[in-house]
């Protein structure tokens, strides 16, 4: 999301903004299967004509979304984070939103995993939007071929929902670890009605090699983006920007033109940010550079790993167990074609999610979860994105669809 004022961006201030409202459901009914519960969502006057959004986190089984009857989506993914565009379903004044969360717990294919420490549904929020802002980006800050100086890309995408052309602008300021301005940039876009369009940024920057993020020397740039509505800021998005690349060459993972040996070791994100920042920094001191994750975590866990000094390799929430070694058709859910769609959206969304983090130096297609039809069609999707960092299954067993052999975990 991004937010109303930069001052609420530099402090991620999630809470005190005029769009963002908890979603904390309630116990409504419940059956042998099924429980339900519900929150009254009353639209603030400020939200209309803004687009409307529901992030879900913590479910803790397979559910489905309805808001005032009308059903909007179903998910047996009870890891990673969900958005859901409801303004079609939302009405001006009340609005009942129900979600029916499956008791049977973890759905087949999250089903090794241990349990959901945390509460159902915590971090999970409404908000809105402007219908004329920056909708995404993709960002890239890395050496030039002779690694004297950095090149900043930027694409930014802007989007429209009204029904009707708009005109706006949109840019970006880059701060390096000293707080001292690098560069700003700011450019004019149409956009036709319900419709996206791109906007590029490519620049050099100077004197960044003093500035490369590694374990050692963990620096941080800060990129802030932003629109602009005729004289009005409309949205602010921040991000950390950590100087440097990763490569693989077919045998070796490089980092910064280098070969990185990972010392791993494997470890999700505890309930509080003070903790988990406690446990990453004592992994750390251990000698561990990398953590493997099993699934997609909450945002502010890759942050903490940029801050710290540690790299990541992601891990689709995919983590199924049952019939690992049946390569039968449909002896293992990942041979099964049926569940194609299902493989690739997991992989899809641990990608678009996190593919700008640069602390992620490999993609892993998910946990012990055996090889077949669907994991396969999971593996070319990922490597159609183009993305130079390897992709990795422990679970390929010598077939095609892994890149790399990740090193087992020190500890």
């Amino acid at each position: 999301m991004s937010f109303d004022t930069r001052r609420n961006a530099n402090d991620d201030n999630r809470t005190n903004v005029q769009q963002y409202v908890t979603f904390a459901p309630v116990a409504l009914t419940s059956t042998a299967t099924v429980q339900s519960v519900g929150q009254v969502l009353e639209v603030p006057q400020i939200w209309n004509n803004r687009d409307m959004y529901l992030h879900i986190e913590n479910p803790h089984g397979a559910y489905s979304l309805y808001i005032n009857g009308s059903l909007v989506a179903r998910s047996t993914d009870t890891r990673t984070p969900m958005e859901f565009y409801i303004s079609p379903y939302v009405n001006h004044g009340r609005n009942a939103i129900v979600i029916d969360v499956e008791t049977s717990g973890e759905p087949l294919l999250s089903s090794s995993l241990a349990a959901n420490p945390r509460a159902q549904f915590e971090n999970s929020y409404i908000y809105s939007q402007p219908k004329l802002r920056i909708y995404d980006y993709d960002v890239r800050f890395e050496p030039d071929s002779t690694r004297t100086f950095g090149w900043l890309e930027l694409d930014i995408i802007a989007g429209n929902s009204h029904n009707y052309t708009e005109t706006m602008e949109v840019g970006y300021d880059l701060t390096d670890p000293a707080g001292k301005l690098q560069d700003y940039n700011m450019r004019e876009c149409s956009i036709e009605g319900h419709s996206v369009d791109t906007v590029h940024f490519r620049m050099p920057i100077y004197k960044t090699n003093q500035w490369l993020w590694s374990q050692r020397t963990p620096h941080l740039y800060k990129l802030t983006m932003y629109s602009k509505l005729g004289q009005m800021m409309t949205d602010y998005i921040p991000i950390r920007l950590c100087f440097g690349d990763t490569r693989f060459d077919g045998e070796r993972l490089l980092r910064n033109g280098k070969e990185f040996k990972i010392k791993a070791a494997r470890y999700n994100a505890e309930k509080s940010r003070t903790q988990t920042l406690k446990d990453l920094r004592a992994l750390k001191s251990r000698g561990v550079n990398t953590i493997y994750v099993d699934y997609p975590q909450v945002y502010w866990f890759y942050d903490q790993c940029e801050q710290v000094g540690l790299f990541v390799v992601d891990q689709a929430n995919l983590n199924v167990e049952r019939g690992r070694n049946d390569r039968t058709i449909g002896g293992t859910p990942s041979n099964d074609p049926t569940l194609v769609d299902e493989y690739v959206d997991r992989v899809r969304r641990m990608y678009r999610r996190n593919r700008n983090r640069t602390c992620i130096i490999a993609w892993s297609l998910g946990g012990n979860s055996g090889n077949g039809y669907a994991m396969y069609k999971a593996y070319q999707w990922l490597k159609a994105q183009g993305d130079e960092r390897p992709i990795v299954y422990r679970d390929a067993d010598g077939e095609w669809n892994s890149d790399w052999q990740l090193p087992a975990t020190i500890e």
